[in-house]
């Protein structure tokens, strides 16, 4: 089982927003595709990026998601293999035949699609660069797209093809990515060996030296140039299939999940820790009021033994059957049953003592570890312990049981102050107090409790140790706007909260507490599930210095240095196209419309929890010869 984090717990409040956020949006969807469209994967790196790029378009397109084709392809002695998936869910897919190709573009063009246009057919190839060592690697993977196109067998059906170039431009494919871009300026050339409608060249490698981890944010590029290319407005689609180097400048505005995330988690850790330790006491007093707080009565017996007690009412005899009992003489001692339990036993030569013992060691008898008895006065023994002791109060009378057994054999039997039958059950319940076995069930179950909380703590301290991997939160405004909301949740719903807190022993259970304490905040908070600007003019609107979130959205979309994804050696030209993807309709969208300049073009994305920005320029000779 994984180790319990503050790591684990952001991603698990990234995932559930995620989840809610987008069971909101299902009914809301933007501009859907126009053509049918198939997603190529050149090699086992690029099939690791369908889950990403899939999982960025059915944003957009959530209804659209079994009708979108996926191949995956594989070169094995210079033939081509082919497989697909099942599901955008995962990356496993399986193998299949240059028959089943066909079929899946086929499909494409039936009357359960609900493309709009089937006069052409879009074909988007994806190569990641990392595992090419050689241009002679790269020529067979423009071979295998030649092959593609024969084994989808569209004859003369007009056919745009878009290949996606992820080049890995880090220190140690510095060498291999100049000569890629060196081969690249043969493209859309008589002798060139990679023919299709236009590439799109994005590096790892963006124009401010920074080289990026993964290829996230490309996936995302790649995902907005889909999107828009394929596009019912033709001249969209064409700026995007002109034959022609291009690649991108983009920005993304939105919810900031992972920060708030962070701030949510800890301050949750931060509210518990504080509570907990303001209620936490280390060691437990060995005084007259021990006994007490381990459910032990005056009269020496265990409070869950004298309930079950009760359940030998039916056991006792009859005030009748008390007459029956056999006599040290003859002399007339009355009504028997009126007689002090202690008279009557001497009377009787010991035999009401005799008696009770036999029905105590009737229950004794049932007692032997795993029965049910056992197992209900064990639990019984927990549950007090739980309800009475800290966690620390715990692990210290687990380490002190050898003083507690001491205290339980001191205990003596009370003098018997009331009638033979009155007093009977009070007897049968000491009697199995002092026993053996009882007494052992009840040290097992504080033993057993002991060894959970601290295991508990142990596993308690290990997600508050796991902080020190965090970076500090940098975002003055989230930490302040998000601690506050946690802290006020607490605040309101601490009564119920700590009962169960107290109760928890394992690290599973913490765990289960924790995703549901983060379940109630996201579900108690609007603020969680309003779309993004919302969310930040929210946070805007409580500092000192008021900001309109509209504009500061506006402003940082539209920001001049806006990174591009491909360092060149000279200026790229103007943009071919400027594209901001986002909500139709919304505030937002308004208030770009009315302030920005009417040459952007607007992508309805039905998303109401980000705002993309992107921009494509066509990368000619110059700025690819010698990287």
């Amino acid at each position: 089982m994984a180790e319990l984090s503050i790591q684990r717990l952001i991603e698990y409040f990234i995932n559930r927003l995620k989840e809610i956020n987008k069971k909101e949006l299902e009914e809301f969807g933007g501009k859907e595709p126009n053509y049918p469209l198939l997603l190529v994967y050149l090699g086992d790196k690029a099939i690791s990026a369908h889950n990403s790029i899939c999982r960025y378009l059915t944003i957009t397109w959530p209804q659209y998601e079994p009708e979108i084709g996926c191949i995956g392809v594989r070169i094995s002695d210079g033939l081509p293999s082919y497989l697909t998936s099942n599901s955008m869910d995962n990356n496993e897919m399986r193998e299949i035949s240059e028959m089943d190709v066909r079929a899946i573009a086929s499909s494409l063009f039936g009357l359960k699609t609900h493309y709009r246009d089937r006069s052409k057919l879009l074909v988007y190839y994806v190569l990641d660069t990392s595992d090419i060592r050689s241009i002679e690697q790269i020529e067979e993977w423009a071979k295998a797209i030649e092959a593609v196109k024969i084994a989808l067998g569209v004859g003369n059906l007009d056919i745009l093809e878009m290949v996606a170039i992820l080049l890995n431009e880090d220190f140690s494919h510095k060498q291999i990515a100049n000569d890629i871009r060196n081969w690249l300026c043969s493209y859309n050339t008589s002798d060139g060996t990679l023919q299709c409608n236009s590439v799109l060249l994005l590096s790892n490698r963006r124009d401010d030296s920074i080289i990026l981890e993964d290829w996230n944010l490309c996936y995302r590029i790649i995902s907005a140039v889909i999107r828009l290319s394929d596009n019912s407005d033709s001249r969209i689609t064409s700026s995007f299939f002109a034959n022609s180097i291009l690649t991108a400048s983009y920005d993304v505005e939105e919810k900031p999940t992972a920060e708030i995330g962070q701030v949510v988690i800890n301050s949750i850790i931060n509210e518990l820790e504080h509570r907990r330790t303001a209620t936490s006491n280390e060691a437990v007093s060995f005084d007259d009021t021990l006994l007490g707080r381990l459910g032990i009565a005056e009269n020496g017996t265990f409070d869950v033994v004298k309930e079950y007690a009760r359940s030998f009412s039916s056991l006792l005899p009859s005030e009748a059957e008390l007459e029956l009992f056999p006599r040290r003489d003859d002399t007339n001692y009355g009504s028997m049953c009126e007689l002090f339990a202690d008279e009557f036993d001497e009377i009787t030569l010991g035999a009401w003592t005799g008696y009770l013992a036999m029905i105590t060691e009737k229950v004794k008898s049932k007692m032997s570890v795993g029965t049910a008895i056992h197992q209900d006065w064990k639990n019984a023994f927990a549950s007090h312990f739980v309800a009475e002791f800290s966690l620390e109060e715990l692990i210290f009378l687990k380490n002190h049981t050898q003083q507690i057994e001491v205290r339980l054999s001191q205990r003596h039997k009370p003098p018997i102050s009331s009638r033979v039958l009155q007093s009977a059950l009070e007897q049968i319940a000491y009697m199995l107090s002092t026993s053996a076995v009882v007494n052992e069930t009840f040290i097992d179950a504080l033993r057993e409790q002991g060894d959970l909380a601290e295991d508990f703590v142990n596993a308690w301290q290990r997600l508050i140790s796991s902080r020190r991997r965090m970076f500090m939160q940098k975002d003055s405004n989230i930490e302040t706007f998000y601690s506050r909301r946690v802290r006020e949740f607490f605040d309101y719903n601490w009564s119920n909260i700590s009962k169960e807190f107290i109760t928890i022993r394992t690290r599973k259970n913490l765990e289960l507490f924790l995703e549901k304490i983060i379940d109630r905040i996201i579900s108690d908070d609007k603020t969680f599930l309003a779309p993004f600007e919302e969310e930040l003019d929210a946070r805007l609107n409580e500092e000192s210095f008021k900001r309109d979130a509209k504009s500061y959205i506006r402003d940082k979309l539209t920001k001049e240095g806006q990174r591009t994804y491909l360092q060149v050696n000279f200026g790229l030209k103007m943009p071919i196209a400027s594209c901001l993807l986002l909500k139709k309709g919304s505030q937002l969208h308004k208030s770009l419309i009315d302030n920005l300049p009417n040459t952007i073009y607007y992508y309805d994305t039905g998303n109401g929890n980000a705002a993309e920005s992107i921009e494509i320029f066509e990368v000619t000779k110059d700025n690819l010869i010698n990287g």
